[in-house]
């Protein structure tokens, strides 16, 4: 059995959230949607890969376009 470090999944929720420039429950809803990769380790806690970041960070701005778009 490979470790999720091993396989590149070395980053949490928070530190996701942290460096998208997001709170963790938007990470944790872009999950939920299916929106953004992760693995979920024996305790529950989710594991992402260093490009989740990115991912959430074009998701984020995807979805605050298109909120603008509809207010307008």
């Amino acid at each position: 059995m490979t470790s999720a470090i091993s396989e590149g999944f070395c980053e949490t929720t928070g530190s996701v959230a942290r460096a998208a420039g997001v709170l963790p429950e938007t990470v944790r809803a872009y999950c939920d949607a299916e929106l953004v990769e992760f693995i979920r380790l024996a305790n529950g806690v989710r594991m992402f890969k260093p490009s989740a970041i990115d991912r959430v960070r074009a998701v984020h701005a995807a979805r605050r376009r298109r909120g603008a778009q509809s207010a307008a």
